[in-house]
């Protein structure tokens, strides 16, 4: 039950970004994904990220987001969020994979992770600009063992 509570609180304020970043979670469109993040760039941007989700530090956690994101999503939200990830899953461990993957607009691209956390595992959808850095959704599900 918890877990949904969770899910739905994060997709609800995902649904309030939803025209920016334009691409949905489950859907996985065909067709060749190009970004100018590199792998290697795109998991340390991620990674910094998730230990930002860590300690706590909003400034870290939205760096690279777009400023639409950061209207949209203000730190007391990143603050309840990440209580109700460290109270069900834990701390953040490490990335467990990393892949690119074209966005359902023509204009996007996501990197998908699977992060490892003390006490289970977190599908991140990071959308991106194909020509840019800047973070334009995130998309969290639960990984069911």
């Amino acid at each position: 039950m918890k877990t949904k509570v969770t899910t739905l609180l994060v997709l609800l304020i995902v649904a309030m970004i939803s025209a920016a970043c334009g691409s949905a979670p489950g859907d996985i469109p065909q067709g060749k994904a190009e970004s100018v993040l590199s792998q290697e760039e795109a998991s340390t941007l991620i990674d910094s990220a998730l230990q930002a989700l860590n300690t706590g530090d909003y400034a870290a956690w939205s760096q690279n987001w777009a400023d639409d994101m950061k209207a949209a999503i203000k730190d007391s939200d990143f603050q309840d969020y990440r209580q109700q990830v460290i109270s069900q899953y834990g701390q953040y461990v490490a990335l467990e994979s990393i892949q690119i993957q074209p966005g359902i607009q023509a204009d996007r691209v996501r990197w998908v992770v699977v992060a490892d956390f003390e006490k289970g595992k977190i599908k991140y959808t990071f959308s991106f600009l194909p020509d840019g850095r800047q973070v334009k959704g995130i998309f969290p599900e639960a990984v069911e063992s």
